[in-house]
């Protein structure tokens, strides 16, 4: 079996809980195995603290879930590394996290935020930055319209690969992210 989706719904919530003082609580840092497994470290560690008396065994499924989540990362890593095209743009930083995990290189965004639009300037930047990469994919969360990044993606000639951010309702994690790994891959191996 792989991560619970209950577990992987608390470190998610872990990971954008911006309350926490933590490593892990970083945007979309669940898209890397390896922070999920950290994230998992310091569930455990907080779990104990509020039941004592079954730390033992809570620790032991934490160790059994971060060795799932090491062979996760390490499954990544291997179907990283055969990719062609190793640099993306995409709309926002979601895939920052995935791409400074893996070895990929991420040319830029078109928003820094959700809030603000990019400026002439700096989309002129991005503009000569991605041509300058060589091959270089769009990355789009699946939730976003197109129209607010297709005319990018056109002008420079980009494939565009659509990736939900996040599981699905009650998809298991490794599920989620072996899909990623499938679509962008696909793409990324042309």
């Amino acid at each position: 079996s792989s991560l619970a989706p209950e577990l992987q719904s608390k470190v998610i919530r872990l990971f954008t809980d911006q309350r926490l003082a933590s490593p892990v609580a970083r945007p979309h840092a669940w898209l890397s195995p390896k922070r999920v497994a950290s994230g998992v470290s310091e569930l455990v560690e907080r779990t104990c603290l509020r039941l004592p008396d079954r730390c033992p065994e809570i620790r032991s499924r934490g160790a059994l879930v971060q060795a799932k989540l090491q062979e996760l990362s390490g499954r990544v890593a291997s179907a990283v590394a055969a990719w062609r095209v190793k640099n993306s743009v995409s709309l926002h930083p979601t895939w920052r996290v995935f791409a400074e995990e893996n070895g990929l290189t991420e040319c830029g965004v078109l928003q820094d935020t959700h809030a603000h639009e990019t400026t002439p300037r700096a989309i002129q930047s991005l503009t000569k930055r991605v041509r300058a990469a060589g091959e270089v994919l769009f990355i789009a969360d699946a939730g976003v319209a197109p129209a607010r990044y297709e005319w990018f993606a056109k002008d420079l000639q980009l494939q565009v690969v659509v990736l939900p951010h996040q599981p699905r309702q009650g998809e298991e994690y490794d599920t989620f992210i072996e899909g990623i790994i499938e679509s962008w891959g696909k793409r990324a191996r042309e």
